[in-house]
């Protein structure tokens, strides 16, 4: 989400002079003053290690308490509304905790940049950056957390920056950025990726572009 919110179209940069005036924490600032760290790099497991660290053991912060993810330091933020609400009050800390979207969409909004959080039909960010809008769905569940990736180069990431990602041969031993809708039907399809080579269960616009560049390899299962 601050990705989006921070991201400069012209430049195709993140913009720290927007962080700052934001009121972000030393900590937000000093992760993304991290030498390398740009939009296309964002997804790198170093970056991805270095928000781990950012996020954990935040007060009020509500972790898994799972076997499977007891970490020292807690990082596994439990996917639920009120972690939402914690993890930006620290990362943009005021006198008083954001505890609402309302609150949140103000935290997060500056005259040129205006966030909401509409919640009708469903939970999503709307973003309005001078001459243009644009939306994301939010989904949060029992299991899951995530934005949905929209294809609109104006935006931090976008489905030719998602391909690029999956085209570097590495062993990214972390989750790729998320193409699933949750409310598909069943089957969903199970997709094959040659980078690396695995099998992972999505759909969606997103996950139809990387099958049309020949990426992703979709096999059906019931």
């Amino acid at each position: 989400m601050i990705n989006t919110i921070i991201y400069n179209p012209a430049t195709r940069t993140f913009d720290l002079e927007h962080l700052k005036l934001l009121g972000a924490s030393k900590a937000l600032l000093q992760f993304y003053s991290q030498n390398g760290l740009i939009p296309y790099t964002a997804n790198q497991p170093e970056f991805h290690n270095s928000w781990l660290k950012l996020v954990s053991d935040l007060p009020r912060a509500i972790y898994s308490s799972t076997a499977l993810f007891k970490q020292s330091p807690n990082f596994n933020l439990k996917p639920c509304t009120k972690n939402f609400f914690a993890v930006f009050s620290h990362l943009f800390p005021k006198a008083t905790p954001v505890s609402s979207w309302v609150g949140l969409a103000s935290r997060l909004s500056l005259p040129r940049c205006k966030v909401t959080f509409p919640t009708q039909p469903s939970l999503s960010m709307t973003i309005t950056k001078e001459n243009f809008t644009a939306s994301q769905y939010i989904c949060i569940d029992s299991k899951h957390c995530y934005l949905e990736l929209p294809n609109d180069p104006r935006l931090f990431f976008n489905f030719k920056m998602l391909a690029k990602y999956w085209r570097q041969p590495r062993a990214n031993p972390f989750p790729p950025p998320v193409l699933s809708y949750l409310d598909s039907p069943p089957p969903l399809p199970q997709l094959f990726c040659a980078y690396p080579k695995r099998f992972f269960s999505c759909s969606g616009p997103a996950a139809d572009y990387l099958v049309g560049q020949g990426i992703l390899y979709r096999r059906y299962f019931a």
